[in-house]
């Protein structure tokens, strides 16, 4: 399986068009169609469906299968080439994968002074929950994942985060629950709920709400809490998640913390046993730095 006739089948599927794909590529059309047809022939398999336009395609399930691995083995291999090239001056980029929390003030806060001092040291953010954060750093994808949520960390080097999470509830201003200071589980009895589709955020969620989890009315599943938020304001339900995450200045919402407290700390991950590249490792070294100053 040759990369470069990886990055051509990627380059297809993303453009949807062998003609425009080829332009991109600078490689001529009959020469690209070649290349496609000889990967589905390695593979047995179609992994395209040409439209009525013969330049045209779309995926087919097994072309999408490929089209996610491909990105995976190209994006490790520009790591692999970016550690390997590294001269004596730290560059590089330096992969993460974060969790909604704002922990990452903290980590953003190291990252420009990196910057500052490594100005060819770059970095890459992939916002991503915990178990597609967890597969990035198990392929190696990733050198750090940001989790907040009560996972097993065993196999992973880690650093506690000083700031912790809050969970609660966003509802509208005009919700049964927005006068209140707190809400109890019993609180929710009748209001739709959006909650995370996370499985270690709804254990996490289902334990806190106890007998009741069975009986709240489930209105939506979400990954990432911006556009629940949205729908909150549009009166689709309240949406259960982190404090500080979402504006309720002038937004129409209002955040109310759970009781009984819930909180969950923030950990940066990455792998154990794993020698990390010169810039991850700059990185790691100057958060430790500024984390220790601010116990101080």
């Amino acid at each position: 399986m040759d990369l470069r006739v990886l990055k051509y089948f990627v380059t297809v599927a993303h453009e949807e068009c062998i003609t425009t794909a080829a332009e991109k590529l600078k490689v001529t059309q009959p020469t690209l169609s070649r290349q496609l047809k000889d990967l589905e022939t390695e593979f047995g398999t179609q992994l395209f469906i040409r439209g009525s336009r013969s330049r045209c395609i779309t995926l087919t399930p097994k072309g999408l299968i490929l089209r996610r691995r491909a990105e995976e083995l190209l994006a490790l291999a520009e790591k692999t080439c970016q550690e390997l090239s590294a001269q004596s001056e730290i560059a590089g980029t330096v992969y993460m994968g974060l969790a909604e929390t704002q922990a990452v003030r903290d980590i953003g806060r190291a990252c420009s002074i990196v910057r500052e001092k490594h100005p060819k040291v770059d970095f890459n953010f992939h916002s991503a929950d915990a178990c597609e954060v967890r597969e990035g750093l198990e392929k190696g994808v990733l050198d750090f994942g940001l989790f907040c949520v009560e996972a097993d960390m065993r196999e992973y080097e880690t650093l506690e985060m000083p700031f912790k999470n809050y969970w609660g509830a966003y509802v509208r201003h005009d919700s049964p629950l927005a006068s209140l200071k707190a809400v109890k589980p019993a609180d929710f009895k009748g209001i739709p709920v959006l909650v995370s589709g996370q499985p270690s955020s709804r254990d996490t969620i289902s334990k806190w709400f106890g007998d009741q989890w069975g009986s709240l009315n489930f209105a939506a599943t979400f990954n990432l809490i911006y556009n629940s938020a949205e729908m909150a304001k549009e009166g689709l339900g309240a949406v259960i998640g982190f404090d500080g995450l979402v504006n309720t200045q002038s937004t129409g919402l209002v955040f109310v913390p759970f009781d009984p407290e819930l909180r969950v700390t923030n950990r940066l991950a990455w792998r154990r046993n794993s020698a990390l590249s010169q810039p991850a490792q700059v990185f790691l070294d100057t958060l430790k730095g500024e984390l220790a100053k601010s116990r101080d």
